[in-house]
């Protein structure tokens, strides 16, 4: 047989199948390729008028997206490829009004093809583009649905040419493959608001919200923020069961992320950020066990960390399902933040503390969740540096619990241990560097320390001493280190002390095992590193395990006077070294730098230990330059001692007593060194503590009060120095009283609250020793007032 008649005979042999009726999808199938097939055939024996009417109605029939397979998109292609040949064939002789039905089937056929975007989509889009340029000018209907067909053949082709972009970046055809995806995309864009605006009552809803939804998607790809967000919410609010409504949400949430990132305007910021998290909730609240509820709830959970929230990072943990992948992230994140806000919490003075109870629930939160979060996670399920911040947390954790053990298993973990993250460049280098890393070296050593891993200790030293890195700022620098870490030290030592008194039997041998673990480091450190920033660490340690508050029940009284005396011979040391000219000129310049600051440290150590001469010779020396007479912390601590060393030697030495308290008040001239006093401090704060409301004029809003109530707590203790005649007494009560009630008059609110409580106790003493049975504070002196303000008023006549 010759080619042509094997195709015959193969046109005889599909044609019954190219009649099947059957609905059957097999049915279906068959005939979709028997078709196809057979116009192959006719196409090669150049039959362009045997596509009869039945197999051209199969070829296109609507078929739903989802069930476009290859052979439908096959067919469709080829009855589409047929029908533009037959168009140009010789054989064919076709009316306008044929024509122009052959045009527009060829069109439907291959935007079918072309909106699947599978099979013969790129030669289904070339085809289009060929008959558009000789297809005749047809008047037809703009309906919802022709408008929705241009539109969803135009983002066909945003994606193609976007796949093309991605493909070859930074070549002549990515760039003009940019341009075909931009026309293609505003062209999209322009076809769904068409599609929109010809909506009929009629029409389909859940098609006009498909519409909506890749509206929503083509708004944030041309960057118009506000209305993607906008009508994401709204898809997300009124039609939440829609098709893409899911999708549009989580464009409104991005929308609202990207908006807040370019705002410059601080409000408008934080309108965005709070936005986003609006639209999460919504979210979560609406699919609370899909996968999105999760996406929502880790965009959320930035915003309750940025607001500082602890109730909301709790119920955001608690909401999302304990079988969502994308939990172990959210718990990492969210138990973090819940230990930086107790954190923080320590750092407070103890009147602007949380209740204790409160902290310490956050603290187990936050220990529970992060390890439940370390038993579930999956590698690469969360970015190494959540996970590794997560670890770092729970080390803190652990030595605040006087656990160094299990700080030390978690620290030292193979796969996102802190300690082995930062000694191991190939994971990633800029962990190993900045803030991040000082936090890591700083949390092992203590780990080290207190484990009695002492080489390794040893070695956690020399990374903070690599971060410091070199030069003038170095030193500094590396203290500042070690100072955080003492502070840290100090407020664990603290909250086990605390946790002591309340019946906490473990509390003390967890604190006992702490000292032991840094006395033996400090010794070894002290004997055989003579370097100005270890000494100085040393000295700060002694310093810390020394003076914080409330250690009793943890720190006997003798350990920690040891310490402290320990700290200041180190210091001496460290300022004798500084005159020794045979010490290294950077090392007496780095101690020349930090003198005031040890000095200062200094005048604490024998404040506390009850050294008032030795304490006050070291405040004298900082104020006796002028440069350092207007800074306000030593001019407070040199007001604080003169008036503790006089109270302590009201007992021994009343002449001496009263000088003290008195040069507290007024300040004193010694030798070159200026103090103000409270008085002066008082005077100097006072213009800039009423300037406003930021935390500049707060802070010496509060230093004036308590300046002014120093001042009257003085002339109290004064009046009751032995010695002094009842008219001294007297005198001095009057004058108290009258600064108390000066201050009152002049500012009513004295401070606040608190501060409003300390001054009416401290005129209820003085009115218990002029001799009032039932002292009446501030009533009394209002009837005072009340009774001055009528006596001067005139009489009526």
């Amino acid at each position: 047989n010759t080619p042509m008649q094997r195709l015959e005979t193969a046109v005889g042999t599909l044609a019954p199948l190219t009649v099947l009726e059957s609905k059957a999808p097999l049915a279906i199938s068959l005939r979709a390729k028997a078709v196809g097939t057979t116009l192959d055939c006719y196409t090669a024996l150049g039959k362009f008028d045997l596509f009869d009417k039945d197999q051209r109605a199969f070829a296109l029939t609507n078929v739903p997206p989802e069930r476009l397979d290859d052979d439908w998109l096959t067919l469709k292609y080829r009855a589409a490829e047929f029908l533009e040949s037959s168009l140009g064939a010789s054989s064919t002789k076709l009316s306008p009004a044929d024509k122009t039905k052959a045009f527009a089937d060829i069109k439907k056929l291959a935007t079918d093809v072309a909106k699947a975007n599978k099979e013969f989509a790129s030669e289904a889009r070339g085809l289009l583009a060929k008959i558009g340029k000789d297809a005749p000018a047809v008047a037809t209907e703009q309906t919802f649905e022709t408008f929705m067909e241009e539109a969803r053949l135009a983002l066909a082709s945003m994606q193609e040419a976007q796949g093309v972009a991605k493909q070859q970046p930074g070549t002549p055809a990515a760039e003009e493959a940019g341009k075909k995806a931009t026309e293609a995309r505003d062209k999209a864009f322009d076809q769904l608001r068409a599609a929109l605006k010809a909506a009929a009552a009629d029409t389909d809803v859940n098609a006009v919200n498909q519409a909506r939804y890749l509206l929503t998607y083509l708004l944030y790809e041309r960057q118009q923020y506000h209305d993607a967000a906008a009508l994401g919410a709204f898809l997300l609010d009124r039609y939440p069961n829609a098709k893409g409504s899911r999708q549009a949400s989580k464009i409104a949430m991005v929308s609202w992320q990207q908006l807040q990132q370019k705002q410059a305007d601080a409000g408008w910021k934080q309108n965005a950020k709070d936005q986003a998290a609006g639209v999460a909730d919504r979210i979560m609240l609406t699919w609370p066990t899909e996968p999105d509820a999760a996406d929502a709830a880790l965009i959320a959970m930035v915003a309750a960390t940025e607001a500082r929230d602890p109730k909301r990072i709790l119920a955001l943990i608690e909401r999302v399902p304990a079988e969502s992948p994308r939990r172990p992230e959210l718990l990492l994140r969210g138990s973090t933040s819940l230990w930086r806000e107790v954190l923080e919490d320590k750092r407070l003075d103890e009147p602007d503390r949380r209740p204790v109870e409160e902290s310490r629930a956050w603290k187990t939160e936050a220990r529970t969740r992060l390890d439940e979060a370390f038993k579930s996670l999956q590698p690469g399920s969360a970015a190494l540096p959540v996970v590794v911040s997560a670890a770092l947390a729970r080390c803190q954790i652990a030595l605040d619990d006087g656990e160094p053990l299990v700080g030390l298993e978690v620290l030292e973990r193979p796969e996102f241990g802190p300690w082995t993250v930062v000694n191991d460049p190939k994971t990633d280098p800029a962990l190993g560097q900045g803030s991040f890393a000082e936090a890591v070296y700083t949390v092992a050593l203590r780990c080290f320390i207190e484990a009695e891993q002492l080489e390794k200790a040893e070695e956690a030293m020399k990374g903070l001493e690599r971060l410091a890195g070199q030069g003038e700022e170095a030193s500094a620098k590396l203290t500042a280190m070690y100072f955080t870490m003492g502070r840290d030290l100090q407020g664990q030592l603290e909250g086990q002390a605390k946790a002591a008194e309340a019946g906490d039997a473990s509390a003390s041998q967890k604190a006992a095992v702490t000292l032991a673990g840094f006395e033996k480091f400090l010794d070894r450190l002290a004997a055989r590193d003579q370097k100005v920033s270890s000494q100085t660490w040393i000295a700060t340690t002694y310093l810390s395990l020394g003076s914080g508050k409330d250690m009793g029940k943890v720190v006997p009284k003798q350990k920690a006077e040891q310490y402290l005396d320990r700290a200041a011979a180190v210091y001496a040391g460290l300022l004798k070294k500084k005159d020794d000219a045979g010490a290294a000129k950077e090392e007496r310049d780095a101690i020349a730098g930090f003198e005031p600051s040890i000095r200062l440290r200094m005048a604490n150590i024998f404040k506390e230990r009850g050294k008032w001469e030795e304490a006050l010779e070291q405040i004298d020396w900082i104020l006796k330059d002028p440069k350092r007479q207007n800074s306000l912390d030593p001019q407070v601590q040199a007001a604080e001692l003169l008036q503790a060393a006089g109270r302590q030697a009201g007992g021994s030495d009343p002449q001496r007593a009263e000088q003290l308290l008195k040069e507290a008040i007024v300040g004193r001239k010694n030798a070159g060194s200026v103090v103000w006093g409270w008085n002066g401090l008082a005077n100097k704060v006072v213009r800039g503590a009423f300037a406003g409301e930021d935390e500049k004029s707060l802070k010496s809003r509060a230093l004036f009060f308590d300046s002014r109530f120093n001042v009257a707590t003085c002339l109290v203790e004064r009046a009751k120095l032995p010695g002094k005649s009842k008219e001294e007494s007297a005198e001095l009560l009057g004058k108290a009283s009258t600064a108390i009630s000066m201050t009152r008059k002049l500012y009513p609110t004295l401070g606040g609250e608190a501060m409003a409580a300390r001054y009416e106790k401290l005129l209820k003493d003085v009115q218990k020793l002029q001799g009032a049975v039932t002292p009446r504070g501030f009533a009394e002196l209002d009837e005072q007032a009340a009774a001055a303000a009528a006596a001067s008023a005139p009489q009526e006549k």
